[in-house]
């Protein structure tokens, strides 16, 4: 079993603006508890030098919440950022909601776009 690394995110987030100061957990580098940094201009960094890696780093986090009809929300802000030679290329959203009713057990997992066309788009 691995460490985590962890990654703050000045890059902006695509669909996420209000995570932009949050810490995210990471297995993809080299999960010695070490704290990354993507800057605004989409560098990789660690201790103030550029991290030469070349290939996806994915990294997420949680939220959860529960609703007075008896649901469970867990929302996974997951993102996959491709990096050549600690520059970022790409940056790609793969977030989704799982939600849970606590007394059927019965669970479904929902993109964060088809979860909002579902419970805000009426």
């Amino acid at each position: 079993m691995g460490l985590l690394d962890t990654i703050n995110c000045e890059y902006p987030l695509p669909n996420h603006k209000h995570l932009e100061s949050r810490e995210f957990q990471t297995k993809c580098l080299e999960e010695g508890l070490n704290h990354y940094t993507i800057t605004e201009d989409g560098n990789l960094m660690l201790d103030d030098e550029i991290v030469p890696h070349t290939g996806w780093v994915n990294f997420y986090n949680y939220d959860y919440l529960n609703d007075n009809d008896n649901n469970e929300y867990t929302y996974c802000f997951d993102f996959s950022a491709e990096f050549f030679r600690g520059k970022l290329m790409s940056l790609e959203d793969q977030s989704y909601v799982e939600f849970r009713n606590i007394y059927t057990n019965n669970s479904t997992e929902l993109s964060l776009k088809e979860f909002n066309k579902l419970h805000y788009d009426k």
